[in-house]
């Protein structure tokens, strides 16, 4: 049994900047996600369906690929000339040169991760239906 499921049509997703692009808010690493047809990015700073958000989490941070590799662009004008117009070349700079993306909903900046600003831990609750012994 696959525990990954697979795109409907059955291609390949392809995500340039994977791995690279970092939540300004909590630190982590942003998920890639295909969505509207093409790649994306998105932060839900550690909340899942599993378990209930924490009070003050910001909302879920969501990033098209083609608009971030447009803005990464734009900021390494004059670096290099090979990723200004490859969207394959940009991504394989920022790879070789350790740069990351850091965002927010209104920021975008290159550079070395951050350290993470840390949510307080949620406290750990029994869970309903099984006993403490």
């Amino acid at each position: 049994m696959n525990a990954v499921p697979a795109p409907e049509d059955g291609q390949p997703r392809r995500y340039l900047l994977t791995g690279l692009v970092i939540c300004r808010a909590c630190g982590r690493r942003a998920d890639a996600h295909w969505v509207h047809g093409r790649p994306g990015y998105r932060c839900r700073h550690g909340h899942t369906s599993a378990s209930p958000p924490l009070s003050g989490r910001p909302k879920p941070l969501y990033l098209r690929e083609d608009l971030l590799l447009a803005h990464i662009a734009r900021q390494l004008d004059g670096r290099t000339t090979e990723a200004r117009d490859d969207a394959r070349a940009t991504a394989a700079y920022l790879r070789a040169n350790q740069v990351t993306v850091t965002c927010d909903a209104d920021t975008i900046t290159l550079g070395r991760q951050p350290s993470p600003a840390r949510f307080p831990r949620q406290k750990q609750r029994p869970h309903p239906n099984r006993s403490e012994t």
